[in-house]
């Protein structure tokens, strides 16, 4: 895995998100990339929902350290970071690739509310910002 897009992990376990081209009708494409323990593998996702309110969402969570900022697809894609009020951050991550057989994935990992901000930024930067020429 190389060192762009959206990047969440407590060292044992990570998830990165990176454009895979523009939005559109269905949803916002997206490569996810995930390593948990052992496992690791990438999908492609068409159906990403809404950046801007999973945006939103980490902003509120941001300021008041408790309530769940949740990004799905159509395709099984869930990521939630659930914040408890104190700091401590669950994140809880879902995803399945093939559609005949699907294969499926799902861990959890805890990050701090310090991670929240540079996230955020990350989110803007990656998918709210204007694609790139060409993709």
């Amino acid at each position: 895995m190389d060192d762009d897009g959206v990047l969440i992990g407590d060292g044992q376990c990570r998830l990165r998100l990176k454009r895979a081209g523009p939005p559109d009708e269905a949803g916002y494409p997206t490569r996810i990339e995930v390593e948990a323990g052992p496992f690791r593998g990438t999908v492609t996702d068409d159906t990403v929902g809404s950046y801007p309110r999973f945006r939103d969402q980490l902003s509120r969570l941001n300021e008041t350290l408790r309530g769940v900022a949740r990004l799905t697809s159509r395709e099984g894609f869930e990521l939630a970071l659930d914040g408890n009020g104190r700091g401590a951050v669950e994140v809880k991550v879902a995803l399945e690739g093939g559609h005949e057989a699907p294969i499926s994935l799902s861990f959890a990992f805890a990050i701090d509310q310090s991670h929240l901000a540079a996230l955020i930024t990350a989110i803007e930067r990656e998918f709210l910002k204007p694609s790139p020429a060409g993709e």
